[in-house]
């Protein structure tokens, strides 16, 4: 039983500090993330200088002082809030806090510039890079098992590697049940066992590359997965611009969203149906030019 709890806990914190490593490296890093094979969004970063045309989604880049500049003009850079912090201004209309402050300053006719943003994942039969992201988020999946359980068997590889042996007599002072035994050899999988314990040796250094080959391939679909999730944006985005059109005709795609205008109350009465796809935010941009 004992030896039961001390593999059930090896599995899991190798599993939670695996994903906590990933989450800390993507979480700080501006534009998109992946986490748990799921695409997700982060605030985007614009410049504030409107004469700089550079992509808003740019990359972190400090001044000597520590504040967050553009990396191309050097100019400071703004967030919009991403839709974990967003309110519904009516039913199915989800906006952003700035958003919703310039909606309850203005009056009903007054015009208010800004752009729907889809914050959802992708289609999972999406393709970009010749496989769907149902695809890769199943190869990002079966990466991370590989690597959790390679990090698990460089502990647990050390008792199995002695095989029957080890719950039959014992092994330096250890003796597993057969039932715990068993179960362990099933979780890893003779596939894998076979390639990683030869001879009754443990092949550590074969393990410890193959976790770093891992984590490159972790590194690479997570990566993948961003692009196609900016790819998936555009796609949708002109996709739904005539829609947009009919009740915003200055309707536009830029960076990845749909920027329009209209007054409070038709935004209130919004006469969209793929509104609740979308996260609206205030077109920022707009107002710092007066």
């Amino acid at each position: 039983m004992k030896k039961a709890i001390v593999f059930g806990l090896t599995v899991l914190l190798t599993a939670i500090a695996l994903a906590s490593c990933t989450s800390i490296k993507h979480e700080h890093i501006f534009g998109d993330y992946v986490s748990n094979g799921q695409y997700h969004h982060k605030p985007f970063i614009e410049c504030t200088w409107d004469r700089c045309l550079v992509d808003p989604v740019i990359s972190k880049c400090t001044d000597g002082n520590g504040d967050t500049i553009c990396d191309v003009c050097k100019h400071p850079i703004y967030y919009v809030l991403p839709d974990w912090y967003s309110s519904e201004w009516r039913e199915g209309i989800e906006v952003s806090p700035e958003l919703e402050s310039e909606l309850k300053s203005a009056k009903d006719d007054d015009v208010i510039y800004m752009y729907a943003f889809y914050d959802g994942n992708p289609s999972d039969d999406f393709v970009y890079r010749e496989l769907t992201y149902l695809e890769w988020k199943n190869d990002l999946n079966e990466q991370r098992m590989l690597s959790t359980k390679l990090v698990s068997l460089l502990k647990d590889g050390e008792y199995l590697k002695h095989g029957e042996a080890l719950y039959r007599e014992g092994v330096n002072g250890e003796k597993w049940a057969k039932e715990l035994y068993e179960a362990t050899r099933e979780y890893y999988g003779e596939e894998l066992l076979s390639r990683y314990i030869v001879d009754g040796e443990l092949l550590i250094n074969e393990i410890n590359v193959q976790i770093a080959s891992c984590a490159v391939a972790i590194e690479n679909i997570q990566d993948t997965l961003i692009e196609l999730g900016a790819q998936y944006r555009i796609y949708l985005a002109e996709a739904e611009l005539e829609k947009f059109k009919e009740i915003a005709p200055d309707a536009e795609i830029k960076h990845e969203s749909i920027h329009f205008s209209m007054t409070k109350e038709e935004f209130s009465n919004l006469a969209l149906d793929s509104k609740e796809m979308y996260l609206f935010c205030l077109d920022s941009s707009y107002y710092q030019k007066y």
